[in-house]
């Protein structure tokens, strides 16, 4: 949305191509509605609480969250709202006012946004936006999930988010942690190099040579565990990934 209520229809063919291939490949995705960061494609702006307060930018938000999820992805046949792909739409990515994890986000907002998604797509799980569990929203009906993000990891962390969480019976989810929130691919269709994440020291890939070997050890363990969720166990290697995979050739259709 270059400007406000203009729609650039163009900019949905990355999604919706994420969206079919992960589909294609059996995975589920969780999408958050807006960022915190003016680095990325949000506002870290001292004016920040007027996007939770003001009445028109809520308004504005809405509408925004209503084309979103009515849009149809023309690989799939299917609405953003009805894909069951997406298993999940969070109110936002460590929202809060400028203060790195300060979290001031006003219940009012969270509930009215929250219920708002579920009006548009009954069948999606709500995910809290805050950096960390906010304990005054634990109660708003229409959240079900709350998150956290380690950066390092933090068990102690995880214990007590997950606690606390249990208390109002809701889900847990560690969102992002250290290398994993920054998975990057070969650069397709040609596949000699490797997209890089800029800005930070955090991105995982697969199999990359150049890598240092903790990060490749890393991509191993986590390979293991998610084949073990399936009750599969894999040995301690990295199998060659074809690329471009296999339906690389709608790229250009």
């Amino acid at each position: 949305m270059p400007e406000l209520g203009v729609v650039n229809e163009d900019a949905f063919e990355t999604m919706d191509w994420a969206v079919y291939e992960a589909r294609m490949h059996g995975v589920r995705l969780f999408a958050p509605l807006v960022d915190n960061y003016d680095y990325y494609h949000g506002g870290n702006d001292p004016k920040v609480q007027e996007f939770y307060t003001n009445l028109v930018i809520i308004a504005d938000f809405k509408n925004y969250i209503k084309i979103l999820l009515a849009h149809i992805n023309p690989y799939t046949g299917l609405s953003y709202a009805d894909d069951p792909t997406i298993f999940a739409y969070k109110t936002g990515n460590e929202l809060g006012e400028p203060k790195f994890q300060a979290m001031n986000v006003p219940v009012a907002w969270t509930a009215e946004i929250a219920s708002y998604i579920k009006k548009l797509a009954p069948m999606k799980f709500v995910v809290h936006g805050t950096y960390g569990i906010n304990k005054t929203h634990l109660s708003i009906k229409d959240v079900d999930i709350f998150s956290d993000h380690f950066y390092p990891p933090n068990n102690t962390k995880l214990t007590n988010g997950i606690d606390l969480v249990a208390s109002a019976d809701k889900v847990y989810f560690a969102a992002e942690y250290d290398h994993f929130w920054s998975l990057f691919t070969h650069n397709v269709p040609d596949c000699t190099t490797y997209v890089n994440h800029s800005g930070d020291s955090f991105t995982l890939q697969y199999g990359n040579p150049a890598k240092p070997v903790n990060v490749t050890e890393q991509a191993i363990k986590i390979r293991q565990h998610l084949f073990r969720i399936k009750g599969e166990i894999v040995d301690a290697s990295l199998p060659i990934a074809p690329c471009p995979g296999p339906d690389a050739d709608l790229l250009n259709t």
